[in-house]
């Protein structure tokens, strides 16, 4: 049995109700994994404290350079490539590995098998056990971002036949949906804000798309009557409250766990627990993702500005939540003129606080759909062997793509 707890953001509380929920399920005499994929900041780790036995390094095949002696510069490798990784000059090929998916459209399109790989690593898995909790968590190779649903694929070998608690990271990109991908129950933690219930309406829409209806829990619930209102409308189940009591956080802060340190909360989590327990059990009716809506005044978008480049500040973080939209929002306040972009394109929050008149918006594709077209397939199975994103499957006699881990290559 597989629960995952995600969000539409970060520091929702996501790894806090995992951690717990695992230890708590543990106690209660079930066979317990703890999978931590959030393989770019893993950190359950440091609340369950396991004992690691184990490490294991993960490579993938990445293409390096071509023959000279078979290529003939045709240029089909860059054709195929969707990410501008490879470029073909008059004399040779270049490839950019900062960009490459590894998807390997350049070598199947190859018509003189030019293309050479090599394995390059792009992280390790650590195995061990905190108490009777088995433990597994990966650690992404810096400058292979792109790589992290593989990574997490690989975590994800290692869920037990008895339950499996998935903390999946934030944000609604492929890293969460690969995360959530399986599980028998899905619990979204939101916290009762504008942003919270605004990223979680995004999360509730990418489980919906795929298949998944997923269930709410509010952590440090307070005045959480917007975030209320919102899952009874859209016929959301709330499975567990956590309060907004400030001894959980200094809990947290400290890296202790919850159910340890104050057991007036054990619970709260043995509630949560049994819920989620019943609930993946369940057959449940998936309700149609609710549609984005964009308000504003659609007047014509204002140019580039001119003159010399203007300063940039950059800000980032390792995890959500520590604050990096509500300083971006400040220094906007402090500067004039000054232009903004919001690159947390799975979560975009910085809106809520700055209020701008949309002056145009409108849909953006960074790819082609693949697909097959039947009347054309002789169902050889080749397009199956060949997809390093399992993204075709048997579909009777014939062969599919499920879109949502499609790579398209002509």
């Amino acid at each position: 049995m597989k629960i995952a707890i995600a969000s539409g953001k970060g520091g929702t509380g996501k790894t806090l109700i995992a951690s717990n929920l695992a230890l708590t399920l543990s106690r209660q005499g079930m066979d317990v994994t703890y999978i931590d994929c959030d393989v770019e900041a893993p950190n359950g780790h440091l609340f369950l404290k396991p004992n690691v036995d184990r490490e294991e390094e993960v490579y993938l095949h990445f293409p390096v350079a071509v023959d000279t002696e078979r290529c003939i510069l045709c240029g089909k490798c860059a054709q195929a490539c969707m990410y501008n990784a490879v470029a073909v000059l008059k004399e040779k090929v270049l490839f950019f590995p900062e960009l490459c998916h590894v998807c390997g459209a350049c070598k199947l399109v190859c018509p003189t098998d030019a293309v050479m790989e090599e394995e390059k690593r792009i992280g390790r898995l650590r195995h061990g056990s905190a108490g009777e909790i088995r433990v597994h968590y990966a650690l992404l190779e810096t400058g292979v971002g792109g790589m992290s649903p593989r990574l997490i694929k690989k975590v994800k070998e290692y869920c037990s036949s008895g339950v499996s608690i998935l903390d999946a990271p934030p944000g609604t990109a492929c890293p969460a949906v690969e995360s959530v991908r399986g599980a028998d129950v899905v619990a979204l933690v939101a916290d009762p804000t504008p942003f919270g219930l605004n990223d979680l309406k995004l999360a509730v829409n990418m489980c919906r798309e795929m298949g998944i209806e997923p269930v709410v829990l509010i952590n440090r619930a307070g005045k959480n009557e917007d975030v209320v209102r919102y899952c009874m409308r859209e016929g959301l189940e709330v499975v567990g409250q956590i309060p907004n009591d400030r001894r959980i956080a200094e809990v947290y802060s400290s890296g202790n766990m919850v159910v340890d340190v104050l057991p007036e909360y054990r619970g709260v989590f043995e509630d949560i627990g049994k819920r989620l327990l019943s609930i993946a059990k369940e057959q449940r009716e998936v309700r149609p993702p609710e549609p984005v809506e964009y308000k504003g005044e659609i007047s014509k978008v204002a140019g580039p500005v001119e003159g010399k480049k203007s300063k940039e500040v950059v800000i980032i973080s390792g995890k959500g939540g520590t604050g990096k939209t509500s300083i971006a929002a400040s220094f906007a306040a402090l500067s004039s003129p000054v232009r903004i972009a919001d690159c947390d394109v799975d979560a975009a929050d910085l809106h809520l606080i700055l209020n701008p008149v949309v002056r145009e918006s409108g849909l953006f594709s960074g790819g082609l759909n693949a697909e097959i077209v039947q009347d054309k397939c002789v169902g050889c199975g080749r397009c199956a062997q060949e997809c390093r994103f399992e993204a075709i499957y048997k579909k009777g006699e014939r062969y599919a793509v499920d879109a949502r881990d499609a790579v398209f290559v002509p």
